[in-house]
């Protein structure tokens, strides 16, 4: 009885700072419309994701599942589901979203991935006999083992 697992980006919520004036702020502040704690909610999705403006930090965030909703993505995912996303916020909103920061915090422009959480699915072929609890370390035992980047230094 072997286990079957995948791991992999759940939920992330990636986030851009708009700067007053700039067009993209001016239509998030009429389609943000239904109050939350600290920001308000766009109704509806886009691009799957949910829509939240929180005005007192001129923040435009955009929460959902990278990878569709019920699939874990993979790192090498991400940057095509930022760039599907952020043409469908641009689409929806009928304005550009301002580019990278590159030099401060209080810039406006694109944040970057505000939070990320991971998971782990596990599959168990035939009958649930067995200790799960040893498969469930040798999954985390592999999802810490350091592997190589062609894009990022070795840690």
């Amino acid at each position: 009885m072997g286990v079957t697992a995948r791991a992999g980006v759940d939920t992330w919520s990636v986030a851009w700072r708009l700067g007053d004036g700039s067009d993209a702020r001016s239509v998030i502040e009429t389609m943000a419309t239904r109050p939350t704690a600290r920001g308000r909610l766009v109704d509806g999705e886009i691009g799957g994701h949910r829509i939240v403006w929180f005005p007192d930090a001129a923040l435009l965030a955009a929460e959902g599942h990278p990878g569709g909703e019920g699939t874990l993505a993979l790192a090498d995912d991400l940057p095509g589901a930022y760039t599907a996303l952020r043409g469908a916020l641009e689409a929806s909103m009928e304005a550009e979203l301002p580019g990278d920061r590159r030099f401060s915090w209080s810039e406006h422009g694109a944040v970057g991935v505000r939070r990320l959480d991971t998971a782990v699915n596990l599959s168990r072929a035939g009958d649930l006999v067995g200790d799960l609890v040893g498969d469930v370390n040798r999954v985390l035992t592999l999802a810490r083992t350091p592997t190589s980047s062609p894009d990022l230094p070795d840690p």
